[in-house]
């Protein structure tokens, strides 16, 4: 849990340095319907019909699963700094490239850190005229069997959105 106060540091001096998931184990025979007030859990936020998570689609030609959370261009699951993703871009959309000069939009890599990368998606008449951003952030925790990745994908639009992709 992050917990800050306004009063003591201005919004440019905070810096968060670790985030800590949290989660809870029930038993098996648990009922949804004995939650009591005293938790903090409610209702809506373990039923099915929670709506906050990455729905996902499968491209039936290409069998890829990809995103689309703005309805413009299908992003694929995988972080933007591997080779791969901008294979599968391309396959999803076959109307943008990174180097292709008849295609109507290009895409626009920038590297950060080998762990952050930034992708634009210009126009190729004019490559200031930005259509779509978004950044991807490459998160490892090391398990003692496996090591798992997340992807943090922040889409940016009139409204900033945050997906972690497991």
């Amino acid at each position: 849990m992050l917990n800050i106060r306004s009063e003591d540091y201005s919004s440019e001096d905070n810096k968060v340095i670790s985030i800590i998931f949290s989660y809870h184990i029930y038993f098996i025979d648990y009922n949804i319907n004995e939650i009591g007030n005293e938790l903090l859990i409610n209702e809506k936020n373990i039923s099915s019909e929670n709506k906050d998570y990455i729905e996902y689609k499968e491209d039936l030609d290409s069998k890829l699963k990809y995103m689309n959370p703005l309805k413009i261009f299908k992003l694929p699951l995988s972080f933007a700094g591997f080779s791969k993703f901008i294979i599968d871009f391309k396959k999803l959309n076959p109307n943008v490239s990174d180097s292709d000069p008849n295609l109507k939009y290009i895409l626009n890599i920038k590297e950060i850190t080998p762990y952050e990368v930034k992708i634009y998606i210009t126009l190729q008449e004019d490559k200031s005229i930005v259509i779509y951003k978004f950044t991807d952030i490459l998160i490892t925790i090391p398990k003692i069997e496996r090591k798992e990745i997340f992807i943090e994908r922040t889409v940016k639009s009139k409204n900033n959105y945050i997906f972690l992709i497991i």
